[in-house]
């Protein structure tokens, strides 16, 4: 899996740019998710896939941008579609812009190490359980 941050928000390039500078499988890029090839798009504005807010508010405060990555990057490494086959064998990469930085109003900085830490606990697995 490979990913794209895009976003159009100098500071939250810059903010990526230092926390995912050692990180290969991250891009990081200046402009629309549109304009970059994806086998899928994050939306900054739904409430539904992997919400950062449900309603339209300030979300300074709060674990909201983690919990959204890390719902993202779960489901595009353990998920399913309808038809039972992985997700990850079909998506490959996937656009995301700044979490939380538009309407939520998060500072560049503090969304960048909630995506960073995200993708530490699913992609590392400091999450899971140890057995035996």
């Amino acid at each position: 899996m490979h990913l794209n941050l895009v976003d159009t928000n100098s500071e939250v390039i810059d903010a990526w740019h230092h926390l995912f500078a050692d990180v290969p499988q991250v891009t990081v890029s200046h402009g629309s998710i549109f304009d970059h090839p994806a086998d899928a798009l994050v939306s900054p504005a739904n409430s539904f896939a992997a919400p950062t807010m449900r309603t339209p508010m300030t979300i300074t405060r709060g674990p909201n941008v983690y919990q959204a990555m890390k719902a993202i990057l779960v489901l595009l490494r353990y998920g399913k579609m309808t038809t039972g086959e992985l997700i990850s064998d079909k998506i490959q990469r996937v656009a995301i812009p700044g979490l939380g930085t538009g309407i939520g109003q998060v500072r560049p900085l503090v969304c960048a190490r909630q995506m960073r830490l995200a993708w530490e606990d699913v992609m590392h697995e400091k999450f899971a359980t140890e057995t035996g």
